[in-house]
């Protein structure tokens, strides 16, 4: 059992059944392949955390992350999530900029 509270102070806890796996996988849906950003906007994305960058047509993030007192994250959804819809987790800039600047330093 994981507790905490929310930013409001109201408790809550967290009961991971651990028989069947809660999630297997978080996606990013920010558009990497076929967009070709410029210096100028990895620079921007780079030196903003906060700015978005775009994702693919029809996607959103549907999930962000929950940072417990202790130390653990949660990736929590932000709407309902149907059984086998993907669960959409923004990576952030740091992640993907460095990654479109230099691919050959990562295997895609």
């Amino acid at each position: 059992i994981y507790s905490s509270k929310k930013a409001t102070g109201e408790g809550f806890h967290i009961v991971p059944d651990m028989k069947k796996p809660i999630c297997a996988m978080v996606n990013d849906c920010v558009l990497i392949t076929g967009n070709n950003y410029t210096k100028e906007e990895l620079d921007d994305f780079e030196n903003d955390e906060n700015k978005e960058m775009p994702t693919y047509p029809g996607f959103t993030h549907n999930a962000s992350p929950f940072y417990t007192a202790m130390g653990k994250v949660f990736v929590m959804s932000k709407t309902n999530i149907s059984a086998g819809d993907e669960i959409f987790y923004k990576y952030g800039n740091r992640y993907w900029v460095p990654r479109i600047r230099y691919p050959q330093a990562f295997k895609f």
